[in-house]
């Protein structure tokens, strides 16, 4: 047989062969333990190997519990199974060395922990989790997870960056599917590479494989298109994010509306850089709270006060920015431009060149966010005025699509466009109708009339340092063209 390494256990993902390549291990801690639940396909064939590892609980059918097992040196030193909607938990020192286990079932908190001095290294995805020590080297050797509710068994492990070392890591919503954001990474990322720099972009953590921002969507073909392989991270759990430090010296939060709390909560803070080390510079560029105010509850504003505070250098997007991090959180920041701004435009003719649309006659350009009857009816009222046909973008979340569409009810709207045809259709429109802070901002890049539907006052900060030259309206049908 040959000889089981490092090298090879990681490479294992399938959940039978790893089981069989753990019965080989010398000189280490396999700490197992549950996440939701055991799942409906851990079958006969797992139990056979786990009772060959020298456990003697059985899990076929085994729902809604919690279960650790602990094995040192191929024999069993704890396992147990919680009762029915039950937290297992398991704390004790081997060999200098703190141990705490979780496992919660769905019901229960739907966790999977695995902590060694402090330090957290459960993949903590659904089904069974492992993680292995080393006990001569004192390392974790393999965290890895297999799905036992699906009949593939899907394998999950915590992947590192393909280089070994990053300038700057960037941190925001680069990789989100609405074009705006995407762009505005794309502004971000190319600004830092004109530095010299070796940037890493911080891919969505926690992602699933089905995630529907990053799966099979106009974003993810925009990425693997116009990003280097390398520069890009692999999905990574956020109790895990803590690796980065080794990798990257500086991490740099921004753009866009990253600070507006009902944001980054559902990003766990990450964009407060919550899990860079001190040692580890942290800067904020064009940040946006997206508001006046925030939206931090009272009780959470002393801890995004404590993480503002972490940073060594703070810039917002807008003016409101300012006076928020002064009179809010006590700290110092400057406004800046929008990053779609600072760079040369040129960048954006090249993913015009990309697209593979081609239209040759005059036309009005729409990019809607948030359609209405009103929108609607000045759409409709400026094409037939014109004479021009109106081709019109929605929102590129694909989870709002079919709704826009339907409020939105006008023929020639767009599906399915990527970031290289966006461009495309406002590079060569001869009319701009939006509601849309970056589709003002690429109106004004390529020096296009629009009409802008109410922007609001955080809009225009962002954009006046650009142009004072903006829409202004006074009633339903009042432009000043530019």
């Amino acid at each position: 047989m040959q000889k089981l390494t490092l090298k090879n256990l990681c490479d294992i993902d399938g959940l039978l062969e790893y089981l069989d390549a753990l019965e080989n291990l010398k000189n280490t801690l396999i700490i197992i333990c549950i996440k939701d639940n055991a799942g409906k396909w851990l079958d006969d064939h797992i139990q056979k190997k786990l009772y060959k590892l020298g456990l003697y609980e059985n899990l076929i059918d085994k729902l809604m519990v919690g279960y650790i097992a602990l094995i040192k040196n191929s024999d069993v030193i704890y396992e147990r199974l919680s009762k029915r909607d039950g937290t297992e938990e398991y704390a004790d020192v081997i060999g200098n060395h703190d141990i705490h286990v979780i496992s919660q079932p769905f019901l229960s908190g739907n966790l999977a922990s695995v902590s060694i001095d402090q330090t957290e290294y459960a993949v903590n995805e659904r089904g069974l989790n492992f993680v292995i020590f080393d006990l001569n080297r004192n390392e974790v050797i393999d965290s890895v997870s297999f799905d036992t509710h699906v009949e593939e068994y899907t394998c999950k492990r915590v992947k590192e960056p393909v280089k070994s070392h990053y300038d700057v890591c960037l941190v925001g919503c680069w990789f989100g599917s609405n074009y705006g954001s995407l762009l505005n990474g794309y502004a971000v990322y190319n600004i830092l590479k004109s530095f010299g720099l070796e940037v890493l972009l911080l891919n969505k953590h926690n992602a699933s494989n089905q995630d529907w921002e990053i799966c099979g969507t106009h974003n993810e073909r925009f990425i693997k298109q116009f990003y280097p392989k390398e520069d890009v991270s692999p999905v990574i759990p956020f109790q895990h994010l803590n690796i980065l430090n080794d990798y990257c010296d500086t991490f740099l939060a921004g753009s866009d509306q990253i600070w507006a709390y009902n944001i980054n909560k559902e990003f766990n803070m990450a964009f407060m850089l919550n899990f860079v080390n001190d040692s580890n510079k942290k800067i904020s560029f064009a940040s946006s709270f997206g508001h006046n105010d925030d939206g931090t509850p009272k009780d959470k504003q002393d801890m995004v006060k404590k993480l503002l505070q972490r940073f060594d250098a703070i810039s917002v997007r807008e003016s409101n920015g300012v006076k928020l991090c002064h009179d809010k959180y006590g700290v110092n920041a400057i406004s800046v431009m929008e990053p779609v701004f600072c760079v040369d435009k040129q960048i954006f003719q090249y993913l015009a060149e990309k697209s593979n649309l081609s239209i040759d006659d005059p036309y009005i350009l729409t990019y809607i966010l948030d359609p209405s009857p009103e929108k609607r009816e000045a759409i409709l009222y400026y094409s037939k005025e014109s004479g021009k046909k109106a081709y019109n973008i929605l929102d590129g979340d694909p989870r709002f699509y079919e709704n826009n569409k339907i409020a939105l009810d006008l023929p020639d709207t767009m599906a399915g466009i990527g970031a290289e045809d966006f461009i495309y259709l406002f590079m060569n429109a001869d009319f701009i109708i939006t509601d849309s802070f970056h589709g003002t901002a690429f109106s004004l890049i390529f020096n296009k009339p629009f009409w802008q539907f109410q922007i609001t006052k955080e809009d225009l900060y962002g954009l006046k340092k650009y142009s004072g030259k903006l829409i202004c309206w006074k009633d339903f049908l009042a432009i000043r063209k530019i």
